[in-house]
């Protein structure tokens, strides 16, 4: 076997191990386009009962270029955290968070809270 078909084998072998990293590259990020808008809360806010009027909520919420708690919109950084303060009424009040992304796939976490004097 001559130098020359060593050095073809060696760059075919090279340029193939690129284009499978390439590929396996290029579907690990296309899965975030498939799966659409995430939403995690930092805490669970479900189902407690507070005396307090307001209530801080905070999360991540991937993959969305739109926000809004309860339809005002809200701002992420660039890691895709938030910290919101919403007012709660006396009762029951249901709490609502959505994401959407660019190609209009969708996301909603509720969240229901008891407010007692």
């Amino acid at each position: 076997m001559g130098r020359s078909k060593t050095k073809k084998i060696i760059l075919y072998s090279f340029l193939g191990l690129c284009f499978i990293g390439l590929a396996v590259f290029a579907t690990y990020e296309s899965k975030r386009l498939v799966e659409g808008p995430l939403i995690t809360l930092n805490e669970s806010y479900s189902g407690i009962s507070t005396t307090s009027s307001y209530l801080n909520i905070s999360g991540i919420i991937q993959n969305a270029s739109e926000t809004s708690l309860n339809g005002r919109k809200i701002f992420i950084d660039s890691s895709g955290k938030f910290d919101e303060k919403t007012v709660l009424s006396e009762g029951v009040n249901r709490i609502y968070i959505e994401a959407k992304d660019r190609f209009g796939k969708y996301a909603e976490k509720t969240i229901e809270i008891v407010m007692n004097r």
